[in-house]
């Protein structure tokens, strides 16, 4: 098993003071690699430039994964249920070694929207589910639920963020859908939010 870099993250509490971001605490920010990529949330009413602020809180769209394209759900199982066979274990790569997968072949392309006051969440896109019996859900997040009702028998709720437990493949390594949502290129405007 290889360890997910991506898996553990870092939250640093942040000012402006005189146009830059310094850390709260009033320590130094630490040196950052190069090329990382990452989210800076703040109120919309801060930024000065109104145009600006325009632009960033209207909605955006973009595609994010292509029709016939596999992802892999991942389910988790307290200490004590026995893991079904027909799901998958995780096999090297970077998938996280506390889920069984189960793989969904999407149908159609699936969009992501993004608008700068809101968290980013995918478009509708059916699919099929191979494990049973190619069930058909109208999205990765309505396929989540089929699987869960189906195999975390233990759980009182069956929905997740698929960004979370979605993972797909990119230059031959598996990568977290929410990664790879903070890979993606700028947006086009598509409407008002």
């Amino acid at each position: 098993m290889i360890p997910d870099p991506f898996k553990r993250t870092v939250r640093i509490d942040v000012r402006v003071e005189r146009g830059r971001v310094v850390r709260s605490d009033g320590q130094p920010q630490p040196e950052i690699q190069e090329g990382i990529c990452g989210e800076l949330t703040i109120p919309a009413f801060a930024i000065k430039d109104r145009i600006e602020a325009e632009a960033l809180t209207k909605q955006q769209e973009q595609p994010f994964l292509q029709n016939g394209e596999v992802v892999v759900l991942g389910l988790s199982f307290p200490k004590g249920f026995a893991k079904p066979h027909a799901l998958l274990e995780p096999q090297g790569g970077c998938l996280d070694y506390r889920y069984v997968y189960a793989p969904v072949v999407l149908l159609a392309d699936i969009l992501i929207y993004r608008t700068g006051d809101k968290a980013p969440h995918l478009g509708q896109a059916k699919c099929k589910i191979p494990i049973l019996d190619d069930l058909e859900g109208c999205s990765l997040n309505h396929a989540f639920t089929l699987l869960s009702e189906r195999y975390e028998t233990h759980r009182l709720s069956h929905t997740g963020n698929v960004f979370e437990c979605g993972w797909v493949i990119r230059k031959e390594r598996w990568i977290r859908l929410k990664d790879l949502r903070i890979t993606l290129p700028p947006a086009t405007e598509t409407t008002s939010g």
